[in-house]
């Protein structure tokens, strides 16, 4: 299952129009552009991620079970543990999203998603810098960069090396 829009942004209007759609016909809506809202929307409203996590993990029929991050759909529900990782960081649990990413990076790996690796490594740089570890997130941001570069997206490999520089 491809993933709708993985860009680490979205312009306000563009999420606009993606709600909207969302809203309009969510019944038509497959599973895949689900995930991309809830992607797009885990720092917006993460309650709201949450709940389109809810609504993807009904309609992924043949995916494993949220937290089974084998099989054909890996990849997805690695995306979704890793939304969910973050909005744990957003929420101030630390300890929830450093498990939840580990999952996630873990099940990226097994899928050699590069892009998806990097997404973790790069949430767990802000967590170790969060958890007072400096020497982490050096590291974090390292691999990031080198994920980011084995996938290809320059914007994330700017914003990553930026990220190093202090």
């Amino acid at each position: 299952m491809a993933i709708e829009s993985l860009q680490v942004f979205e312009l306000d209007d563009a999420f606009r129009q993606r709600l909207h759609a969302l809203r309009a016909g969510l019944h038509q809506v497959d599973a895949a552009s689900l995930l991309g809202a809830a992607w797009h929307m885990r720092q917006r409203d993460p309650p709201r991620a949450l709940a389109i996590l809810d609504e993807w993990d009904r309609r992924s029929a043949g995916a494993p079970p949220a937290g089974d991050l084998h099989g054909p759909h890996g990849a997805s529900a690695a995306r979704a543990q890793l939304i969910r990782a973050e909005i744990a960081w957003l929420d101030g649990d630390l300890a929830g999203a450093e498990t939840a990413a580990a999952q996630a990076l873990a099940a990226f790996g097994r899928c050699d998603d590069a892009l998806g690796t990097g997404d973790c490594h790069w949430l767990r740089a802000h967590l170790a810098v969060d958890q007072g570890n400096p020497k982490q997130r050096g590291a974090e941001i390292d691999q990031a960069v080198a994920s980011f570069q084995r996938a290809g997206d320059p914007q994330r490999v700017r914003m990553a090396q930026a990220r190093g520089i202090y």
